[in-house]
């Protein structure tokens, strides 16, 4: 029997990418994305599905229509996200929420809404980012990936007693479009209290990050998971050496490195 794997955040990037290596090593796909960028996808003959993580009454129409044709799915790649990056201080709760229940909050519904449908002995693999260990200010990103995490490990503890899992790969920097969001001028900056910091954000970006990787190795990591009887609970992906040791480091040292990095390129 086949087995079918539900792929949210498919139209581009890490999950487009995810969708294709499963897909031609024979895997049913079920690929969703709030985008209209599911047309490459469709080529190859993949189920493609607009579907919004926000939406409850968008990821329950597809459930009903699996649970009438009698469908069952085997796993869930949780890929689905956006970047934003602003000051705590000033940011405003719409803006929070929004990649909030993007990034962290829609896993929690899908899970909820797709859990009758899970075979046997399923994997949800969810997609979250180096940038939980590196402590960076202005980092809304990282803070919903922060709560992401804290959310799978607890949603974990609860499929392993109904004979599932739950897998988080943390990838380093890999060349998609929220990739390319990080390096774009920071909204809002203008009117900011931090707007002199803000307006390094994208050439510290590039520099920190110079040479992103190409997202299959992240898609060949999700199929190894899949093939995998007993996989760990979380796996790192091509991230930067130097990024790998900085995100080792005590939180004391990397807020005063970090403040240090800001400064510095205020002065040149």
């Amino acid at each position: 029997m086949e087995k079918q794997i539900l792929i949210t955040g498919a139209g581009g990037g890490i999950g487009r990418s995810i969708a294709e290596e499963l897909w031609n090593r024979g895997y049913r796909i079920i690929a969703t994305d709030i985008q209209e960028e599911l047309s490459t996808l469709q080529k190859v003959k993949v189920k493609t599905v607009k579907m919004d993580v926000t939406r409850v009454s968008q990821i329950q129409d597809l459930s009903n229509k699996m649970k009438q044709a009698g469908d069952k799915i085997h796993g869930i790649v949780y890929s689905a996200g956006v970047f934003d990056m602003f000051p705590f201080v000033e940011c405003d709760d719409s803006r929070l929420h929004n990649i909030l229940n993007v990034n962290a909050l829609g896993l929690q519904r899908v899970i909820q809404i797709f859990l009758p449908l899970l075979a046997p002995s399923s994997k949800i693999v969810v997609i979250s980012s180096e940038s939980v260990d590196l402590l960076s200010p202005f980092g809304l990103y990282a803070y919903s990936k922060y709560c992401l995490e804290g959310l799978c490990n607890v949603i974990r503890q609860e499929l392993k007693l109904l004979g599932h899992d739950l897998i988080i790969i943390r990838p380093g920097a890999h060349q998609t479009s929220l990739f390319e969001d990080s390096k774009n001028p920071v909204n809002g900056s203008e009117n900011s209290i931090f707007k002199k910091y803000l307006d390094l954000i994208p050439e510290l970006t590039n520099e920190l990050a110079p040479d992103p990787s190409d997202p299959k190795d992240i898609a060949v990591k999700v199929r190894q998971i899949f093939e995998t009887a007993d996989p760990a609970n979380i796996y790192k992906v091509n991230i930067d050496k130097k990024l790998r040791w900085f995100g080792k480091l005590p939180d004391r040292w990397k807020e005063k490195l970090f403040r240090k990095m800001l400064n510095k390129k205020l002065k040149e």
